[in-house]
């Protein structure tokens, strides 16, 4: 559901390369297995003929992944990513200083309480998943994240090597 005020997310940070403790990490790892899996399924159904092998990884990534769009410049990347079928009070990002990583849940009210119909989705309502592998480093400590209006906004400064 859109809010007109930002609401903050929060953010795991994690500092050394090799730490793979939060359950962020075992997420990407299932939702790989997912893409395998769900790429595996449209290739199946098109009679494995070759040729389509990207646009069945492409396609599963679409149903399974939220829409990023992701920009650089000299000080960092930006990130958004839509959360109109996402709960953003149920967003995790994890910032490491090569990746982003982005857990959600999908909108709803399990408990039925002011329960919404969705008459309509172009997208499944699913858990989401997303993982950004980045080239530069990244201050881990300087990531912020907000949720307003439906899109998750991530700013990502790099880190600056000339001040070593």
């Amino acid at each position: 559901m859109a809010n007109s005020l930002p609401l903050k997310v929060q953010i795991h940070r994690i500092y050394a390369a090799d730490e793979r403790t939060l359950p962020a990490f075992a997420q990407t790892e299932a939702t790989l297995e997912r893409l395998r899996h769900r790429a595996y399924e449209l290739s199946e159904a098109r009679g494995f003929l070759p040729g389509n092998e990207l646009e069945d990884w492409l396609s599963a990534e679409r149903e399974l992944c939220p829409p990023m769009h992701v920009t650089e410049d000299s000080t960092g990347y930006h990130v958004a990513v839509d959360l109109t079928t996402l709960d953003a009070d149920n967003v995790e990002v994890t910032a490491t200083p090569h990746a982003i990583l982005l857990y959600a849940r999908p909108s709803g009210n399990p408990s039925g309480e002011h329960s919404t119909v969705t008459l309509l989705s172009e997208r499944p309502l699913r858990d989401a998943y997303g993982r950004l592998q980045l080239e530069t480093p990244i201050r881990v400590d300087d990531v912020q994240v907000t949720a307003l209006d439906g899109q998750l906004t991530i700013v990502a400064p790099k880190l600056d090597r000339t001040a070593d």
